[in-house]
């Protein structure tokens, strides 16, 4: 095989790699397979498949002397081995090689796995079992018993044992029998979609004031793959991605890698969402202000204006249009994206159970997280601190959720265990019986393990102490956080009368004659339900007094679908969001005010509807009819009654941020942490000195240091923009006595750096100033922070797509040009002359340097700095900067902006992943390579736009310069 390839791509498929990669992987494999050339005809036939098989499995076994899961690898069952092998050499051609002796695996190699139930610590399925309320489940040990591979029954009694400590079951007496039943703890235990010491989590935090946190982290734990992109096998790119979203985090935590995980899942619900959200409402409105169903968004599909949805217009559906955006954003930004959604399918369908069940904690936190409360904030990479404050952000990513993670398995429903576990009971051989000191209890904390805490890591699998990343101080009680938030005084009869002028009240359910009769007439009242769910096109509406929409007991009639419904409830929200939208300059809270039976508030999963419509959840109450004299609120169309017993009143306001934003689509931002120079070569009119500029871009006030000393003090770091003499250009043909000179920035630090660039260029275009062929635009970028690995992995991404980079400037900033030669030579071209190899080659003696004297020998062969990719500053020691010496010199802010963001998202990402194992310099297609150095590198959709109109721009130029009329007198060249 590899006699008859360049190169063989190796693609990993595992729980810790997004299943869109894993996917595309595959479809990537078939494809190649398919239209291989003539170098790969002998892998089509007779063989195109081929599976290699370790004949090695995971298997986590629940050890009962540790109270704690044992993960490791053990031989494959046959039937394992079987099932990897699929259809190979069975029903397609290929071959499969198994890494054992045929007898070994005849003989030693077990038939079938061992059952779940047998590794498993029974705990889930003790509550399970006692969940049904069934006579015959009321005894798990006598019914797992018969089970035909029966669970060990050490680990059956010390599931029950656990369960009754943290007070999820308890013993009563039957007909003087005893039996196991659940508490109302453990009922919601039981309910939610995770283990018991999951849950305990959840529950935990909610009683602390952390319910949203602590749900989170617990889908996070529990998710394959979690949502930062990890890379298989490569631990230096995973603590980059991590440091991405959470600088602080322990690297040997992995609850500190979860907060990690929360940063970036935040970022994403609040971004993405964002960008989401205005879509589906754009959808909405362009769907419903057309005569033949109006312009459909470019999310959801040439024909969703016309499906069967049409109250809603499908907005809440994941088109494949969606989906493609959704992988592109979360590409850009090292999320998993099938990872990121089954997290956020987690959360709302736990916060439905919690909101059906209503635990006495529930009201402990506010009803929305921090992440979906009103405000007008934009969450950055410095995620905590956005959210909660600089302190508070520090504090709880550092150690408050960190602490949460383990305290919660230490406290038990409010019963502190007050100290330590005794090792010798777990052991079974404890002496002192009732006098122990220590805890005989199987859910006591253990003692710290010290070789774990020494931070070697503990090599015993069945080690009894605890290895927990934090310990937790346990001195302070769980006392649940006092309930005041989502209430409102006087609930919903109080808060119908006080806003009764300003309700526009939907349905025809009685309830505008009843505030009528109470001397509270709503201010406007619409009964048909085909006009409520798009009532924001009625003109009558628009009063700026109408700042409230109400509908009771919402529904298109007794006989109508739990998806109309649902339906209508869209259609409502996306209505109210498009009317109150061109109200946002009043005072007035905006709201909604929905009332709904016992379970329909989670059964039409109403929070993630008025969500996506912009709304959060501002508090909720019991609907007590008996409160509105003679209303009886029935089905639509009909005289049957709605159940009101156990109705609630919801109200949602109108986030602030949603106002009439719109998240307008931008480059990545430069993370905090990158620091950059740039230096651009100029020139003016021969009466416009540098002191006469300095002067100008003062009265601007810009204070711009004129250098005159000699080269060193030119070359000195300085707080302040420089403009220093440059000999090394040429002037205009028309301007042969013109000033030459450099604009060079002090240090810009990362995107607040870069943007205090935009005033000092905008300004020097309107100087008069000129560039030409002969004048360049260099990016120094700090790379003190990386190792020889990292520079190695930047140099070789920088080879690999050395002609993609040439294809993005103009033909003068090319290889093989006039400036090209004398100013920034191919960094491929000289090391293949200096090393007599051919790209591979170079690539390989790349991975071999141990120095920055070793790489630059490499791409800077001769000592010198003409190079495109200028590696000199590191031998000399000047400054820990590479330097990019291609682009044309330039005025222009915009393009200014894009070299130097391209510069550092294609540095900083080819940190981030494999060193590449080869060179297609010239043999590849450059516009493949183009999307591919934007999808893998690059990662950032709207640089990708950019530099693909640049590309396109200089493609249709004769000369390939894409210049303005100065070029024929030497002035201005775009770059």
């Amino acid at each position: 095989m590899l006699e008859t390839q360049e190169h063989l791509d190796l693609d990993v498929l595992h729980s810790t790699i997004d299943i869109e990669d894993c996917l595309s992987s595959v479809q990537a494999a078939e494809s190649s397979a398919v239209q291989s050339g003539r170098k790969r005809k002998a892998l089509l036939a007779p063989s195109p498949t081929c599976v290699i098989d370790t004949c090695r499995a995971l298997e986590v076994r629940w050890n009962p002397k540790r109270s704690g899961y044992n993960a490791s690898t053990v031989w494959a069952s046959q039937a394992i081995c079987d099932q990897r092998r699929g259809r190979t050499g069975r029903t397609c051609g290929g071959k499969v090689f198994r890494l054992v002796y045929q007898s070994f695996f005849n003989n030693e190699m077990e038939l079938w796995e061992q059952p779940k139930l047998e590794l498993a610590s029974c705990r889930d399925e003790v509550l399970s079992l006692l969940s049904l309320h069934n006579k015959v489940m009321s005894d798990p040990q006598a019914l797992l018993r018969k089970c035909i591979d029966p669970p060990s029954p050490r680990n059956v009694t010390d599931a029950i044992q656990y369960l009754k400590e943290i007070k999820a079951i308890r013993e009563v007496i039957v007909s003087r029998k005893r039996k196991l039943v659940l508490t109302d703890h453990g009922e919601l235990m039981s309910a939610l979609p995770f283990a018991v010491e999951e849950a305990g989590v959840i529950i935990y935090g909610g009683k602390a004031g952390y319910l949203h946190e602590a749900l989170a982290l617990v889908a996070i734990e529990t998710a394959r793959p979690q949502p930062i992109v990890s890379a298989f096998g490569n631990d230096d790119s995973n603590e980059i991605n991590l440091t991405r979203y959470h600088t602080t985090f322990d690297l040997k935590g992995q609850k500190s890698k979860n907060v990690a995980h929360l940063a970036a899942y935040i970022y994403w619900y609040k971004n993405w969402n964002a960008i989401r959200r205005h879509e589906m409402k754009e959808h909405f409105k362009n769907c419903t202000s057309g005569s033949n169903g109006g312009i459909p968004s470019q999310f959801f599909g040439g024909s969703s204006c016309t499906n069967d949805s049409e109250s809603a217009f499908g907005v809440g559906s994941w088109t494949p249009e969606l989906d493609r955006a959704h992988s592109d954003w979360c590409r850009n930004h090292f999320i998993n994206p099938s990872s990121v959604k089954s997290i956020s399918q987690y959360v709302n369908l736990t916060l439905q159970t919690l909101y059906r069940l209503e635990p006495e904690w529930l009201r402990c936190q506010a009803l929305e997280p921090a992440w979906n409360r009103d405000g007008s904030f934009e969450i950055g990479p410095n995620v905590f601190a956005s959210l909660y404050g600089v302190v508070e952000g520090r504090k709880l990513s550092s150690k408050t959720l960190v602490e949460l993670q383990s305290l919660a398995l230490l406290e038990k429903n409010g019963a502190k265990s007050t100290t330590y576990a005794c090792i010798h009971y777990l052991n079974g051989r404890c002496i002192f019986g009732d006098d122990c000191l220590n805890a005989h209890s199987v859910s006591a904390p253990r003692p710290p393990c010290r070789f774990h805490l020494r931070g070697g890591g503990c090599t015993n699998d069945d080690c009894l102490y605890s290895h927990d990343d934090v310990q937790a101080d346990t001195s302070s009680n769980n006392t649940m956080v006092s309930p005041e938030h989502g209430k409102f005084h006087g609930g919903a009869f109080t808060w119908l009368r006080q806003n009764s002028r300003s309700i526009m009240l939907f349905g025809n359910c009685g309830l505008d004659r009843t505030l009528e009769s109470m001397g509270a007439p709503p201010g406007f009242v619409m009964r048909s339900n085909s006009e409520i769910v798009h009532f924001h096109r009625n003109r009558h509406l628009l009063s700026p007094q109408l700042t409230k929409c109400v509908w009771s007991f919402p529904s298109s009639g007794s006989s109508s679908t739990d998806e109309e419904t649902e339906r209508h409830l869209q259609g409502l929200f996306m209505s109210a969001a498009a009317n109150l939208r061109q109200k946002y300059s009043t005072t007035s809270d905006l709201e909604v005010g929905v009332s709904l039976e016992a379970t329909h508030f989670s059964k039409f999963n109403v929070m993630v509807i008025a969500q996506h419509a912009g709304f959060s959840l501002e508090w909720y109450d019991d609907f007590d009819c008996a409160m509105f004299p003679n209303y009886t609120p029935c089905y639509a169309n009909s005289d049957d009654e709605i159940e009101t017993d156990g109705a609630k009143f919801f109200v949602f306001k109108m986030r602030r941020d949603d106002r009439g934003y719109n998240p307008r689509p931008r480059m990545m931002e430069i993370r905090e942490g990158n620091n950059i120079g740039i230096e651009l070569e100029m020139s003016t009119s021969g009466f416009w000195t540098r002191d006469f500029i300095a002067s100008e871009l003062l009265n601007k006030g810009i204070l711009v240091d004129n250098v005159t000393g000699n080269y060193a003090e030119a070359k000195r770091t300085s707080a302040l923009w420089k403009l220093v003499g440059d000999g090394s250009i040429a002037c205009p043909r028309n301007e042969p006595d013109c000033n030459k000179f450099e604009l060079v920035s002090p240090v810009l630090q990362s995107e607040k750096g870069l943007r205090s660039a935009e005033n000092i260029l905008r300004e020097m275009s309107n100087l008069n100033v000129t560039v030409n062929r002969s004048m360049g635009f260099h990016v120094h970028f700090d790379v003190g922070r990386y190792s020889i690995n990292d520079l190695t992995k930047i140099c070789q991404q920088f080879l690999k797509y050395e002609d993609v980079i040439d294809s993005m400037l103009p033909l003068s900033r090319r290889t093989g040009s006039r400036e090209s030669d004398q100013f920034f030579r191919s960094n491929i071209e000289s090391a293949k002359a200096i090393l007599g190899k051919d790209e591979a080659g170079v690539m390989t003696s790349l991975g071999l340097c141990k120095s920055y004297r070793e790489l630059a020998d490499i791409m800077n062969p001769s000592s010198s700095r003409y190079y495109k990719l200028n590696m000199q500053n590191l031998v000399v020691g000047r400054q820990t900067t590479i330097e990019f010496r291609q682009h044309s010199s330039t005025a222009n802010y915009e393009k200014v902006d894009a070299w130097v963001r391209f510069c550092v998202r294609f540095c900083e990402n080819s940190v981030g992943l494999e060193r590449p194992t080869y060179v297609g310099n010239g043999t590849h297609n450059v516009d493949k390579q183009f999307d591919d150095m934007f999808k893998n590198i690059v990662r950032d959709s709207m640089l990708y736009s950019y530099y693909r109109g640049r590309r396109h721009l200089l493609s249709v130029d004769q000369e390939g310069e894409a210049c303005c009329d100065g070029c024929a007198t030497g002035q201005e060249c775009s770059g």
